[in-house]
């Protein structure tokens, strides 16, 4: 288990089209003590919608884990801006614990704050998520923001993932899930994903 970060690029959900290309976290004494990822996307896809209006962009994330559950993380994203700087450009940092039990089983509780510095528009956020994956194959995720995109509505999230080998070193994934809004004035929406990937020592594809 956790061959991902706990939280943050395992989120990164992109359409069909779009590209990306990340090294692998780095694993320190086979405890994944620290976890370090860099990333590039052609479309920057936060629960199944763009921050950068369908602009490539670049990010990172970190993550530190104690010898006990707990990890602490941040994680940050920048991408071109051609006119006046919304969502294009954020900043989160969340902790949070995790549990692994019956050996194939394992689960997350964590909660992030994300800001858009820049940003003309306000669209700061906290938000709460619980994770339950099954031997990196399956895996199910709840969040809840009492502001979701500082737009004074709370925001219900669930996503269902599920990735299978199809050799060695390629696989593929599809992935499901819907975001709920309490305000009427808000549309809930629904969204998909289905990828293929390569993975190597150092690096993986997808696509």
């Amino acid at each position: 288990m956790h061959k991902t970060l706990s939280r943050q690029f395992t989120q990164l959900q992109l359409l069909c089209g779009c590209l990306a290309f990340s090294p692998n976290a780095i694993a320190v004494d086979g405890l994944r003590e620290f976890g370090f990822v860099a990333q590039a996307a052609s479309d920057w896809i936060y629960d199944g919608t763009t921050e950068t209006r369908s602009r490539p962009g670049i990010g990172v994330n970190g993550e530190w884990r104690s010898h006990s559950a707990f990890f602490l993380g941040f994680e940050a994203h920048e991408a071109s801006v051609a006119a006046e700087q919304q969502r294009e450009r954020s900043a989160a940092i969340y902790m949070g614990l995790d549990y692994s039990f019956k050996e194939n089983w394992y689960s997350a509780l964590s909660v992030q704050h994300r800001e858009f510095p820049g940003s003309v528009v306000e669209w700061d956020f906290t938000e709460v998520a619980l994770k339950l994956a099954y031997r990196d194959n399956w895996s199910f995720e709840a969040d809840y923001s009492p502001n979701y995109y500082e737009r004074g509505t709370k925001a219900y999230g669930v996503t269902l993932t599920r990735t299978a080998n199809i050799s060695a070193r390629h696989y593929w994934s599809v992935q499901t899930g819907t975001q709920q809004q309490s305000e009427s004035r808000f549309v809930d929406y629904h969204y998909a994903r289905l990828g293929i990937g390569m993975s190597t020592a150092a690096t993986n594809l997808d696509l």
